[in-house]
């Protein structure tokens, strides 16, 4: 492979180096064409989605005791995989949205053992499950919408500090420069 050039001092840059071992200069052309939280955002946002998909059969399981057993662990793993890919991303309201489905599962499965007779089961599940799957699309539809990467623009492509109010253009985290027209 043919090695880069600084294009401060035209000393041989090799690998992924942030900065020329000669003169320190900044290598833009060497930072990543989008940063990895950008990455996670995409996934957690598409996740958002297929979660919302995917959890309208278990969330219908919940209404009885037995079928609860099935829908109940199948609402936590996929609520705890949008936390995973939430936090990843550092996107909150994904997290949020994946806690919430995980926490009501937990507190619905014994509720809904709780319940002994038929008539207890369709007045008080049918209605709530109902809500419950509503609120799982409205949630969903809020978290798609309220991404944070309208924020991106004032944080570091590469670590995500936040770079606003800084006197220099590098980000004093890990280093990179930045643009700062980009902070207009």
């Amino acid at each position: 492979t043919m090695a880069d050039r600084c294009p401060a001092c035209d000393a041989v840059v090799l690998g992924n180096e942030v900065y020329c071992r000669q003169c320190a200069s900044p290598l833009m052309s060497h930072l990543p064409p989008t940063s990895r939280r950008l990455r996670w955002m995409v996934h957690a946002r598409r996740f958002v989605l297929i979660n919302s998909i995917l959890s309208l059969v278990p969330t219908m399981l919940m209404c009885a005791p037995r079928s609860a057993l099935v829908g109940g662990p199948i609402l936590i793993v996929l609520g705890l995989a949008v936390v995973w890919v939430g936090r990843r991303a550092t996107y909150p309201a994904a997290t949020k949205l994946g806690s919430i489905q995980a926490a009501v599962a937990l507190v619905w499965m014994p509720l809904v053992w709780s319940l002994q007779s038929a008539r207890q089961l369709v007045v008080f599940t049918f209605p709530l499950v109902l809500i419950a799957v509503i609120a799982l699309y409205v949630a969903s539809l809020w978290v798609w919408h309220n991404h944070p990467a309208r924020n991106l623009r004032f944080q570091c492509d590469h670590c995500g500090y936040l770079l606003s109010g800084l006197p220099l253009p590098r980000c004093p985290e890990c280093g990179q420069p930045f643009d700062p027209a980009r902070m207009n």
